[in-house]
Order: C-alpha cells, then sequence, then structure tokens
C-alpha cells in the first residue's frame, strides 16, 4: 500500500460470550479494516442474507459470513470505545487467495475482493473522515492491548481419553497377534494398513501439534480426535 500503514495479524478478541479471530486489522489514514481471508479452490455464492456456499457439482453450506463478520466488528468496536476512540470508521473486506476462483457476492453490506487487488482497494478507499497519525497510533496500540491472550478451556474428559486409548492400544495388539497366527511374515495389505493407520494419526495429532506450538489454541482434543479416526479404521 502507498498509505502509510499499520498490520496486526491473527488478533484474537473475546467478551463474555463469544470469542474470534480476525486474520488482519488493517489501520490506515482512510479508517481500520476488518481483513477475513479464505483460501478454497471452489467458486463462491454469497447470498443477500449473507449465507456463505462453495459451488460446483453442488452447493456446499459453509456458514453466515455476515454474522461472523459482525461479530468481529463488534468486539473491535468496543476495544476501540473502551481505549476512547469512538468515531473511528471500520470496514470488513472478505479476501480470496485464489483469483482462478469465481465470486458471486449479493449481500450488500460485505465488501470482497482478490488477495492482488487489496492493497489498492484499500489505498483507494473513500471516506469523509480521515485519521491522522497520532489517532492511528492510538488505534494500534488499542488493538494490541485488546489481544485475547487466555488460553482456550481445555472441554476434554481424561477419563474418556484414557479408555478411547486403552480400547485402540487392546485393539492394535489383538490385530496384531491374530496377524502372528496366520504368518510370521506380515502380509502387505495389513503392512499398508498399519502405515495407514500410523499416517492418520500423524495427521490428526502430531501435525497438529506442531501447528499449535507457542499459541493459544489447545492441543489434546486432536488426540482425541485422532483416536476417533482409528477406533473406525480398524
Amino acid at each position: 500500500m502507498r498509505s502509510r500503514h499499520v498490520i496486526h495479524r491473527n488478533v484474537e478478541l473475546c467478551d463474555d460470550t463469544n470469542r474470534t479471530e480476525i486474520d488482519a486489522v488493517v489501520i490506515t489514514h482512510h479508517g481500520v479494516f476488518i481483513i477475513e481471508v479464505k483460501n478454497t479452490n471452489r467458486n463462491i455464492f454469497i447470498d443477500d442474507n449473507g449465507d456463505y456456499y462453495r459451488t460446483g457439482e453442488y452447493m456446499r453450506w459453509d456458514s453466515n459470513i455476515r454474522e461472523k463478520l459482525n461479530t468481529k466488528h463488534r468486539l473491535l468496536q468496543n476495544a476501540l470505545t473502551e481505549a476512547g476512540l469512538v468515531r473511528i470508521d471500520i470496514h470488513e473486506i472478505l479476501v480470496f487467495t485464489n483469483n482462478r476462483i469465481e465470486v458471486k457476492n449479493r449481500c450488500g453490506g460485505i465488501t470482497t475482493s482478490f488477495l492482488g487487488q487489496l492493497p489498492y482497494l484499500i489505498d483507494e478507499w473513500g471516506v469523509e473522515n480521515t485519521i491522522d497519525t497520532a489517532t492511528m497510533d492510538r488505534v494500534a496500540d488499542a488493538v494490541e492491548k485488546a489481544r485475547c491472550r487466555e488460553k482456550y478451556p481445555l472441554e476434554l474428559d481424561a477419563e474418556c481419553l484414557k479408555r478411547d486409548y486403552a480400547t485402540v492400544v487392546a485393539k492394535l495388539e489383538a490385530a496384531s497377534r491374530i496377524e502372528a497366527k496366520h504368518s510370521l511374515v506380515p502380509s502387505v495389505e495389513s503392512t499398508t494398513k498399519q502405515n495407514r493407520l500410523t499416517a492418520l494419526f500423524n495427521r490428526f495429532f502430531f501435525n497438529k501439534s506442531i501447528q499449535n506450538a507457542g499459541t493459544n489454541k489447545p492441543t489434546l482434543p486432536h488426540f482425541a480426535s485422532a483416536m476417533a479416526v482409528i477406533q473406525n479404521s480398524i
């Protein structure tokens, strides 16, 4: 962008009832922009009510993107108001990283853009009220201070996790004993299945552990998910 700007990425905001993550908050002399990023290979249709669909051979409803953006807007507005910034224009832009898809947007309250167009869209945004540099700095400080740094609550039944783990181990051991009775050399099919189960576990748990390292996002629920997948595969 040509104009002076400040960017805060992955901003988590919360209140007593809601918690949301804003992909990026861009602060410029034209106002504050909430950037919601979508990375998809499917064509997109957004209806008049803000319902967001992935299209192709069939339409798949994803969510009401208008409601999601409203929540992000409200929480950011509350953060600025608490900092004494009450006359700041906040705008939302839904950004798509894949410019090869088609986006049909019928919701009047939502602005859409492809990633390459975003800097020009913000630079040319026309507003009556502009923000001076000192106010921009105050907004940036308010956004940073409003970040929700509390960890996600761990909604996990530890006893259930132990039972599931024991069940998985027992099933794997039983399968190994049956295989040993029939052949001293594991079959190709058996070896392939074992490798597939290992891959499933890695994908649902270990990879998530790496992704969540250093963040407030929980990891243990992915362990339970991985075991559930393995149980259904045995």
